[in-house]
């Protein structure tokens, strides 16, 4: 058996290159850009007012106040056409552009509007209130980095340089198969010897939170040939494959062996963890495979640890998995065979965020995950003592939930 550190090391040696495609900008949101984007354009692209007001010369305010003789206006989207000369004013509006000849704008608080003519009260300075064209940046320069997560900010940018697709990186697709003769759709009545299949839908739906696209889902009998066949299948279809139950050692456990007779190549079978240690791991020239434990807590805490931040990582993404420093709420003694997946649900006092681990822990047992927050790693031996802190993994589609 590996450790968990090497089996990650492991994983991270066997990623491809992330793919790529191109999206219109609306699709981009939360998506990660692939190339460096520079502005095509100055910023703002005319130099134009920052207040209603009037557009004028500063040289002819040099004794206040001074009435002007107002010669037109500049509207936004309707400029004014003449040139702006000793003695006038131009009506201007917030956005407009500023009239050639002028180089100052007088906020309308500041004058005496009398029909064709205006008295200026005050001014500030020459330029006062005037953007300038390319004052915020200019044509060519940096806007976005390679590795930008683009959120609505960041499409207000592209927007305004009249940028309509971007390059960002591809999400992997993924086929997801669950295996078990006795396992059956939860939809359907089952026998008393038979177990409703929860994995298909719990892991399809941490596949979609991670940002893969769930190509297939479905569950194949304990069947070698059939296994056989689904995975050739798959490798023309996905960039991953997720594969839940046939890992262990048993008569019925088909998925090693079917995984070498598809052309997959082992990287490593089982990790030196509690729950999972059957985890398989494989890959071919263009297709990961994850074989994970057929037990539900198994199989979730193998997605979390391992297959989350893969899925993430393909579509440019660094480890992005939330962690929370905590504190033992009490004292805890770790005396196992293999390190622990611990799992443990937070709670924050007055003295800050404590961790306290489930009662029950056996694989089996969907509570001990539908009832925590994350986990701890931890063992095989250990001792944790009251308000030692650790590192808490929150489950990752759980971060954004005012947890730490």
């Amino acid at each position: 058996m590996i450790s968990i550190q090497e089996a990650m090391e492991r994983i991270w040696a066997r990623l491809p290159e992330k793919k790529r495609e191109t999206l219109d900008i609306s699709e981009s949101t939360g998506r990660v850009l692939a190339h460096q984007v520079t502005a095509a354009e100055p910023s703002p692209r005319f130099t134009n007012s920052a207040m209603d007001g009037m557009a004028v010369r500063f040289e002819d305010l040099q004794s206040l106040p001074v009435e002007l003789i107002i010669v037109g206006e500049s509207r936004a989207g309707v400029p004014f056409q003449g040139i702006v000369q000793n003695g006038q004013a131009v009506r201007i509006s917030t956005g407009a552009v500023l009239p050639q000849g002028a180089d100052t704008v007088i906020p309308i608080e500041d004058c005496q509007v009398e029909q064709s003519r205006v008295k200026v009260l005050t001014a500030k300075k020459k330029g006062a209130n005037v953007r300038k064209k390319g004052e915020e940046f200019e044509s060519g320069e940096v806007l976005l980095a390679s590795g930008t997560t683009l959120f609505p900010e960041h499409l207000a940018l592209l927007a305004a340089q009249g940028i309509q697709r971007v390059e960002v990186y591809a999400r992997p697709r993924v086929v997801l198969l669950t295996t078990g003769s006795e396992v059956k759709s939860f939809k359907e009545e089952i026998a008393d010897y038979e177990i409703r299949d929860s994995n298909l839908l719990m892991l399809g739906e941490a596949i979609k939170l991670a940002g893969g696209a769930l190509v297939v889902s479905d569950r194949l009998p304990d069947d070698f040939s059939l296994t056989v066949q689904k995975l050739k299948e798959a490798q023309n279809k996905a960039d991953v494959i997720v594969l839940s139950g046939g890992v262990s050692v048993g008569p019925h456990d088909h998925v090693k062996k079917a995984a070498a007779e598809a052309g997959f190549s082992e990287v490593f079978w089982k990790v030196n963890q509690q729950p999972g240690k059957p985890l398989f791991f494989a890959a071919s020239d263009n297709t990961l495979l994850f074989g994970l434990p057929g037990n539900p807590v198994s199989a979730f805490m193998s997605m979390a640890h391992y297959v989350y931040p893969v899925l993430r990582r393909l579509q440019g993404f660094d480890d992005d998995r939330a962690v929370c420093v905590a504190r033992a709420r009490s004292r805890l003694e770790i005396n196992k065979k293999r390190a622990q997946l611990l799992r443990v649900r937070l709670e924050k006092t007055d003295e800050g965020w404590h961790f306290i681990p489930l009662k029950r822990q056996g694989s089996h047992m969907i509570t001990s995950i539908s009832q925590a927050d994350g986990y701890i790693v931890v063992g095989p031996v250990e001792t944790i003592e009251k308000d030692e802190t650790r590192n808490v993994y929150l489950f990752p589609w759980r971060k954004s939930y005012g947890l730490c």
